[in-house]
């Protein structure tokens, strides 16, 4: 199964092919693309079409991110629409990720935000980590779906736990805003040292953790060190 194409985190099952024939154009697509040769984008892109024409979930996705990028097809943000859209409905989890970009962004399609949230939150529902990142984002604003602040506690979380700086940095300001979990600076401030020590910098959390107690600082930071090791072990 072909996975050069893809862009973004993916996880659940891939659509598997729907005919044997699908099958061989789709490993002909990947053959094409593989490393240490000159790819053949265009010859790819026929290949990613015969498939997609037969059904096959998959190659359908990919063939929407060619014509997304005009790349080994001119560029068609509304075929490119199409093609990820279907991969979205067959199952397809990073399509479905896609798929609701495309509705927030407008690119292809009419921008949408009930349809942004709802299929981002199908992402999110299956693990896709930068869908649980955005979909808590929705959540927390409440566009184009009810707010629900206890939810997007939950992605985050799983996506922080999942090492995102960006995850890791929010799940920190809602402990320290009490959204959507019961106030807590300390928490706060140990998930503030794991984003930062990742790359992440927070003005406002910064300036918190400097106004602590020394002896506040140092429980805030044996429980940062617990997370980080937590993390590293997963």
């Amino acid at each position: 199964m072909c996975h050069a194409m893809r862009r973004l985190p993916r996880s659940g099952t891939i659509a598997r092919p729907s005919s044997a024939t699908s099958k061989a154009h789709l490993r002909s697509a990947c053959c094409s693309r593989k490393g240490g040769v000159e790819r053949d984008r265009t010859k790819a892109a026929t290949y990613f079409e015969i498939a997609a024409a037969r059904g096959h979930a998959l190659a359908n996705y990919n063939l929407g991110l060619l014509f997304l990028r005009g790349d080994g097809k001119p560029e068609n943000p509304i075929r490119a629409y199409r093609h990820i859209l279907y991969a979205a409905e067959q199952g397809v989890v990073a399509a479905q990720y896609d798929v609701g970009t495309l509705y927030a962004t407008g690119a292809g399609t009419d921008p949408n935000a009930f349809e942004a949230a709802k299929w981002i939150g199908r992402a999110a529902a299956r693990g896709h980590l930068d869908a649980e990142v955005e979909y808590a984002l929705i959540l927390i604003k409440g566009h184009g779906t009810p707010p629900d602040p206890k939810r997007a506690v939950e992605f985050l979380r799983s996506a922080a736990n999942k090492g995102n700086v960006i995850a890791q940095n929010r799940l920190a300001r809602c402990y320290a805003a009490g959204l959507g979990v019961e106030k807590s600076i300390p928490t706060a401030l140990a998930w503030h040292l794991v984003a930062k020590a990742g790359g992440k910098d927070d003005d406002i959390l910064e300036a918190m953790l400097k106004v602590l107690p020394r002896t506040d600082r140092a429980a805030v930071e044996k429980v940062a060190a617990e997370l980080r090791e937590k993390l590293a072990v997963q």
